[in-house]
């Protein structure tokens, strides 16, 4: 990975590397020199949630110290609020307690996702829901377009939310801008 990451550097290519887990730390270094921006998936800080919804992976203090760690190394980095669960994870103060610990942790963006139930996942989310919270089986349903979008109206609300949220903890909200760099090298002509 270095070598790929010391190449898209080089060559002046604008790339972020996605992740949860802290092996992108052994490259810290090289990514701080090439450039890159790391997106960091946190998508609540309940411990409850992730125990219940993600048993196997990493929690969300090990992802905020990711962070850290990483724009320590001189990396910029940015924090991937996906997959907001409506009605698990999206109240005020979930919201609010997620935002200020991934501001603390020094990202300077947030880019939040609400859950998407497209079918096949739908399924198998629904069956879990019915079991762990029977009484939100319904609501869900109401919520949720056949093309498992949740309604716009819900999604813009969450997200007007976070947007508000980090502009209180000095962040960006939304997908990443568009870097205005040129590759550092000549095109080259196809003809």
């Amino acid at each position: 990975m270095p070598g790929v990451v010391a190449a898209l550097g080089a060559a002046g290519v604008p790339f972020t590397v996605y992740t949860k887990s802290a092996l992108v730390l052994r490259d810290a270094g090289v990514l701080a020199a090439a450039g890159a921006r790391v997106a960091v998936s946190i998508a609540f800080v309940d411990e409850r949630i992730r125990r219940a919804v993600e048993p196997g992976a990493v929690g969300a203090q090990a992802r905020l110290e990711l962070v850290s760690a990483l724009v320590e190394a001189g990396v910029e980095c940015r924090v991937l609020m996906s997959p907001v669960l409506p009605l698990l994870s999206d109240a005020t103060d979930q919201l609010t307690a997620t935002v200020r610990r991934i501001a603390g942790a020094g990202a300077v963006a947030v880019e939040p996702v609400v859950l998407r139930l497209p079918p096949g996942t739908r399924e198998w989310y629904l069956r879990w829901l019915g079991g762990a919270h029977p009484h939100l089986v319904e609501r869900y349903e109401e919520l949720y377009d056949r093309a498992g979008f949740p309604s716009s109206g819900y999604e813009q609300r969450i997200t007007g939310q976070i947007e508000q949220l980090c502009r209180v903890y000095g962040m960006r909200c939304g997908a990443p801008e568009p870097e205005g760099r040129g590759p550092r090298a000549a095109q080259l002509a196809l003809v």
